[in-house]
């Protein structure tokens, strides 16, 4: 084989292996879980030969062989079990940095029908390792080493292959109706690329494929979520919110942890429960130690992960007056961004802005009406009174300025009855937006999730103590297969009579635990809340503030004219003093009269032009507000979202319940195996450890459903 980029290989000798006992040895084989970590995590360290152990699973493997650079793009790994002296080869999956010789020249071309060199060459180096090193036991490999190890495991069926998110193989080669029972492909729940394949259609994996409840499905996690590993760390974790937030933590996130194997086996037992076993005390107490070193660590560790979840949302509850404040908040500033005028500047908690300038109105209104007085007094003066003799020009301020200050008061009142159904909005309906009808929460999304797990704190507390309990059950069961026997054989001996029972067991307590009546409808409830609170929202400013403004815009318009027919009657009345004067009389008006009575005129206009603007800017304000507050509140919902519950902060929960919710029903998965392997067995202790168990689980099975609740 071609040495290109790859050290010589050197036989490493090792101690003669262990005395190990057959029971034992499940905890020194290298298992499924062993590989998937050497295949998604160490591989993509690119760890050199005769380096230091790998440790993989408190197992110790040593490396022996490397191929790394091939031009094909291949990279492997020869590996040894230091106890059992297994050989497993490991194909590395596609790095970042091999984007020419693994995407270009081999994933891309996985689809078509004829093998790429990588593959081949992956099959080649698997030769090799079985000509110069040794037999090999396993073969994995993740991503498109997962093809590489599959592409392997259909010519020699005789060899164990394990994937990860494997890529797929090209069409034709292998045969799809066959069931090469020697692979096993795992597949993450959360691995998009993988489902983007199987959506394609092209499924095209050979052996059987396990689905797995690893991974956290966010966007910056789809690398990990692929390799099954974070930074290629076996012991990697995903850390939730920041250090000293509360519900701060952090999952475990390698893949192999959610492989589940079977306590007396070691195989996977997610497909199957596999073939019946004799159960003995070995087999008792391999149940027992499993229980307690695995089971009840893997559901304390569920536990802990419910907990950081409700810290989170007990936070949330804490914030409650905060968050409706920031949403009031939120609301006004709406209000004032969509009129763009100062006029509506605090509009829904004080409304002063829009009352100082009505006032201001009508006191420019009052002023205009003194100096058109003023102006009056001019054009009655006793140069002017030769001209009324000839039919001259008198001006009815009184007419012309009631219906004009009428109106005012009538925008006055207006814009107070948009004020207060602002407020109304503002700290009556904006409140309500929080609340649920249907169990009277005042924090409906938020209320409800501390019920509901108020329901699984008493629930899960008397899970803890039945796991415990259940423990050491079996434990004592396990003891009483010894002393049983010792009596038996002391019976013999003595020529006594047989022993009816041997010992005492410690008893698990049977319960039903107690339903929750809450969240329904999961973590919909938050969309359900939101949509309803902005749907409520919507229709309040529709009925209660568009009408108003419509109102608003109308007097405006009336104003407006009513100012222009004072201007007109101000400049008639000037225009007939300066230009219209008879002849007749044109002798007895002298030019500084004139221009006394045109500045008396245009004086008189001053505050008139001045409300004019005021007016003209308080219309396109309200025009804004008819134009832009529909669409300001669609984009309103996300304001509502976060205050009913920080978006951010939501996401964590339900990462959390996720986490938790996987393990339980990893738990139970393992408690349907136990029940089929007990299920089989006679005898008083053994019958009731199988009753026990079945109460267990079932107890597990509505746990984890009440967990389910908050995931999605």
């Amino acid at each position: 084989m071609e040495k290109t980029g790859r050290k010589e290989f050197t036989q490493l000798t090792f101690a003669p292996e262990s005395n190990i006992k057959s029971s034992d040895r499940i905890h020194y084989a290298t298992n499924d879980r062993d590989l998937v970590e050497l295949a998604g995590a160490h591989a993509y360290k690119y760890v050199q030969g005769n380096a230091d152990n790998i440790t993989v699973n408190g197992k110790e493997f040593k490396v022996i062989d490397t191929f790394y650079g091939h031009e094909s793009g291949l990279d492997a790994l020869t590996v040894q079990n230091r106890i059992t002296k297994e050989y497993s080869v490991v194909y590395v999956g596609s790095d970042r940095t091999q984007i020419e010789e693994d995407w270009l020249k081999t994933n891309a071309r996985l689809p078509g029908v004829v093998a790429p060199p990588q593959l081949k060459e992956a099959y080649t180096y698997f030769q090799y390792v079985e000509d110069n090193i040794g037999p090999v036991s396993h073969v994995a490999g993740n991503s498109l080493g997962g093809a590489n190890a599959n592409y392997v495991g259909v010519r020699r069926t005789e060899v164990k292959v394990v994937t990860l998110n494997p890529a797929m193989l090209p069409a034709g080669d292998f045969n799809p109706a066959k069931h090469y029972s020697n692979i096993t492909n795992y597949y993450g729940k959360h691995d998009i690329l993988t489902h983007v394949q199987d959506t394609l259609g092209l499924n095209r994996v050979p052996g059987r494929i396990i689905k797995l409840n690893h991974g956290v499905p966010v966007l910056d996690l789809l690398a990990p979520n692929h390799t099954g590993y974070i930074k290629a760390d076996p012991d990697g974790v995903y850390e939730v919110g920041k250090p000293g937030d509360p519900g701060y933590g952090k999952i475990q996130f390698g893949a192999d942890e959610h492989i589940v194997l079977s306590f007396w086996t070691g195989e996977p037992i997610h497909a199957s429960g596999g073939g019946l076993i004799d159960i003995s005390k070995a087999e008792m107490e391999q149940l027992s130690a499993g229980i307690h070193s695995e089971l009840i660590g893997r559901f304390g560790l569920a536990i802990g992960y419910i907990q950081s979840a409700v810290e989170i949302v007990e936070d949330e509850s804490a914030r409650f007056s905060e968050r409706v404040s920031i949403l009031q908040e939120q609301f006004e500033r709406m209000i004032e961004e969509a009129a763009s005028e100062p006029i509506f500047s605090r509009i829904a908690t004080t409304g002063d802005s829009a009352k100082r300038l009505t006032d201001n109105l009508l006191a420019l209104l009052s002023l205009a009406e003194a100096k058109c007085r003023g102006f009056d007094k001019w054009l009655n003066s006793p140069p002017m009174e030769i001209f009324e003799h000839f039919g001259g020009f008198k001006l009815d301020v009184g007419t012309l300025f009631s219906p004009a200050r009428e109106e005012i008061y009538n925008l006055q009142q207006t814009i107070d009855q948009f004020v207060e159904a602002s407020r109304s909005i503002f700290f009556n309906l904006i409140p309500s937006l929080f609340e649920s009808g249907k169990d009277l929460f005042v924090d409906a999304v938020v209320g409800e999730l501390l019920a509901h797990y108020g329901v699984l704190a008493g629930n899960r507390e008397k899970m803890s103590r039945q796991m415990e309990e259940y423990g050491g059950q079996v434990e004592d069961i396990a003891n009483r297969f010894v002393d049983r026997d010792n009596s038996l054989a002391a019976a013999i001996i003595s020529g006594t009579g047989l022993p009816s029972d041997v010992g005492e067991v410690r008893q698990t307590t049977v319960f039903q635990l107690d339903d929750s009546p809450y969240m329904k409808l999961r973590m919909g409830i938050k969309n359900f809340q939101v949509d309803s609170a902005h749907a409520t929202l919507k229709s309040a400013v529709s009925k209660q503030l568009m009408p108003v403004l419509f109102s608003v815009q109308t007097v405006l318009f009336t104003i407006e004219k009513m100012l222009e027919a004072i201007l007109v009657a101000i400049d008639a009345a000037k225009a007939v003093v300066t230009y219209s004067v008879p002849g007749i009389v044109s002798g007895f008006v002298s030019s500084g009269y004139k221009s006394a009575v045109a500045a008396a005129a245009n004086s008189a206009k001053e505050p008139i032009i001045e409300i004019e603007g005021v007016v003209e800017g308080i219309r396109k304000a309200v025009m804004n507000l008819i134009v832009n507050l529909p669409g300001m509140l669609d984009y309103f919902r996300s304001y509502i979202d976060t205050a009913i519950f920080e978006p951010g902060r939501f996401v964590s929960v339900q990462i959390y319940n996720l986490a938790a919710s996987a393990i339980l029903s990893e738990v139970e998965m393992q408690f349907n195996h136990i029940l089929f392997q007990l299920s089989n067995e006679k005898g008083e202790a053994i019958e009731a450890s199988i009753d026990i168990s079945k109460n267990v689980r079932h107890n597990l099975g509505i746990l984890r459903e009440q967990v389910e609740r908050g995931t999605v």
